[in-house]
């Protein structure tokens, strides 16, 4: 039997800093991502705040204490992923790593909470907790996957501004001969 859980904290109190309700962090990921056996991945995940808090992110739990409550925040799906390491900076750049290595063909799941907190108190109480959740897929191909060539790299990162027009080339290498691309995900 399976277990699956996600849970979301957000703290709905004024704010003393800008009197408004706190805005929880966000980020954008993948449901899926596919890599091969064996070799070793390093992840970057996209955070952000529109308060410009400090983003930070952590493994998932199964006993987390969020506002005096133990929680269960991913049941089966917590630290799937066998001697995996999580990396999250404590200062404005919102970094969040995960690297591991797969050890077995098939699928994993990666539980992360993304939290935020106060600039002035960066290891203090959490604002907002928000669950991540995806999964890696690890493949066994006698060739490379498809990868990002040129301008973009596969780890790139790209701001871009509201009502601006924005306009880029994604050029796409096969891994394979005789293999196309059918879509980015």
């Amino acid at each position: 039997e399976h277990s699956w859980s996600l849970t979301t904290y957000i703290n709905l109190v004024v704010r003393s800093d800008n009197r408004r309700i706190n805005s929880s962090p966000t980020s954008v990921y993948s449901s899926t991502v596919t890599v091969l056996f064996g070799i070793q991945q390093k992840f970057r995940i996209p955070m952000y705040d529109i308060d410009h808090d400090i983003v930070k992110c952590r493994w998932s739990t199964n006993e987390s204490l969020i506002a005096s409550s133990v929680i269960d925040e991913c049941g089966n799906a917590c630290r799937n992923i066998p001697g995996a390491q999580l990396y999250s900076s404590s200062n404005m750049d919102n970094n969040c790593t995960i690297i591991f290595n797969t050890s077995f063909v098939g699928y994993y799941i990666v539980a992360i909470q993304i939290e935020d907190f106060y600039s002035s108190s960066p290891n203090g109480t959490a604002l907002s907790s928000i669950p991540l959740q995806f999964l890696v897929r690890s493949l066994k191909i006698s060739c490379d996957l498809p990868k990002i060539i040129g301008q973009l790299t596969n780890e790139a990162i790209i701001e871009i501004q509201v009502n601006i027009l924005f306009s880029i080339s994604i050029i796409a290498q096969v891994g394979c001969n005789n293999s196309i691309i059918t879509q980015f995900s």
